[in-house]
């Protein structure tokens, strides 16, 4: 594994996601539920292609200084890239969240949302990809962004904002209307990447 390549291409993205925080600085955005959600998506999005950028770079044998079980080798490779593609997520949407102008509870929903669909969004995405193809891999990591926008949707869309435009929290919508979803997406990443990492260790001969 390039770790070096990996980082390179890491600190592009990096770039390409926080440079839209000077537009956001510049034209003060009114900020409602479909300014957030939109928003999410685009941070959602930009995980998503971060992922599908750095998943050749899990595609090398990885740790090979160190004695694992190949499957073990291949997801701890994966995870790699996981982090990597969450990071750059989590510092777009404190960038831009900020240059918004949102609430500090507001921008913290923001991240937690963000990185929590970025996380499952690459998982599902490296996974999919070795263990079928990565035209299906596309299609199912835009899936579970879909499916978890839609539960924030599903959250705000019932509490609303606070008065002052941050986050309202509500523990007992939170628990109907978002941690189910949330768990499911976040079970369904991590079956797909473990398929993955075991057809990538049955099928990658051991040098």
């Amino acid at each position: 594994m390039d770790l070096e390549r990996a980082f390179v291409l890491w600190s592009r993205w990096v770039v390409v996601g926080v440079a839209p925080a000077v537009l956001l600085l510049a034209v003060s955005p009114t900020i409602s539920i479909a300014f957030v959600l939109t928003h999410l998506s685009f941070l959602v999005a930009y995980g998503i292609v971060v992922a599908v950028s750095l998943a050749p770079v899990a595609d090398d044998r990885p740790f090979t200084s160190y004695e694992m079980v190949e499957r073990w080798r291949w997801f701890s490779g994966a995870a790699v890239v996981v982090v990597l593609a969450t990071g750059a997520t989590a510092l777009a949407a404190l960038a831009t969240s900020a240059a918004a102008r949102y609430q500090p509870s507001l921008q913290f929903l923001q991240l937690l949302s963000a990185v929590d669909i970025a996380w499952a969004g690459a998982a599902l995405y490296l996974g999919v990809r070795w263990w079928r193809n990565g035209r299906t891999a596309k299609f199912a990591a835009a899936a579970l962004g879909v499916f978890c926008v839609w539960s924030l949707w599903n959250y705000l869309s019932f509490v609303g904002l606070a008065a002052d435009g941050g986050w309202l929290v509500d523990g007992g919508a939170m628990m109907r209307r978002i941690i189910p979803f949330d768990m499911v997406a976040a079970g369904v990443a991590l079956v797909a990447l473990w398929l993955g990492a075991g057809n990538k260790a049955a099928t990658v001969p051991v040098a």
